[in-house]
């Protein structure tokens, strides 16, 4: 029996993990086909959560190309350009 991922991200299964993480990792496969730019969001120190070291895990052994872009970077960059719209 394959076990989750959940085991490498905290040890044990979590009741929220598993369906989450397959629902993620499809839509992600659909993003890439879709040849959407896959983006990780990361903390001030560009580190990342528990979870997203499992999805960049994935994004890598996946072969994705992705950017990582800090969420003071991102929301810097969103509301820049949501106020370029109002004009």
């Amino acid at each position: 029996v394959k076990r989750c991922y959940c085991h490498q991200l905290y040890g044990k299964e979590q009741k929220w993990g598993c369906r989450w993480f397959q629902m993620w990792a499809e839509n992600t496969r659909r993003a890439q086909e879709a040849k959407c730019s896959l983006v990780v969001i990361t903390k001030e120190d560009k580190s990342l959560g528990n979870s997203q070291k499992g999805e960049v895990a994935f994004l890598e052994n996946s072969g994705y190309k992705y950017e990582a872009v800090t969420v003071r970077d991102f929301v810097d960059s969103f509301l820049k350009e949501a106020r370029s719209g109002e004009e």
